[in-house]
């Protein structure tokens, strides 16, 4: 049986596969916190958190995020997924290459007291991005 954060996990994910933004935030407190540590960045309330997701979507318009695992800690759910998708637009002030990318995820998010996502913490691997996307190039193993 799984605890109730992580049906608001899964139910969250689905949505933004969907990207049903305001769906998908609705499993947010309304002054949540997420940071993108890849980039440094950080999102404080819904409607930046929704901005970074549509910013990523403009790069990426059939973003989704697979093979996801679960990892239930009471007020915690750990989440690892694999996000993929095709540079169609501007990512981060770079042009789109057209590549199709395939990346790791680790989300941390801690919820409050009333079932909602107070804090995310997410990882991503943005060197193997820029590597993947052209942008960047991958040290020669010697």
């Amino acid at each position: 049986m799984k605890s109730k954060n992580v049906e608001t996990t899964l139910a969250g994910i689905a949505s933004w596969n969907k990207h049903e933004f305001k769906t998908t935030a609705n499993a947010y407190a309304e002054n949540a916190t997420f940071i993108d540590h890849s980039r440094e960045l950080t999102y404080k309330g819904r409607d930046q958190i929704i901005g970074a997701w549509e910013e990523l979507v403009t790069g990426f318009p059939d973003a989704e995020a697979t093979e996801m695992r679960t990892y239930d800690a009471g007020d915690t759910v750990v989440t690892t997924f694999v996000g993929r998708g095709t540079n169609k637009g501007e990512l981060m002030g770079m042009p789109a290459t057209g590549r199709r990318v395939s990346s790791p995820i680790c989300s941390v998010a801690h919820f409050d007291s009333k079932g909602l996502i107070d804090r995310e913490d997410q990882y991503a691997d943005a060197f193997s991005l820029l590597v993947q996307l052209g942008h960047a190039e991958a040290p020669v193993q010697k």
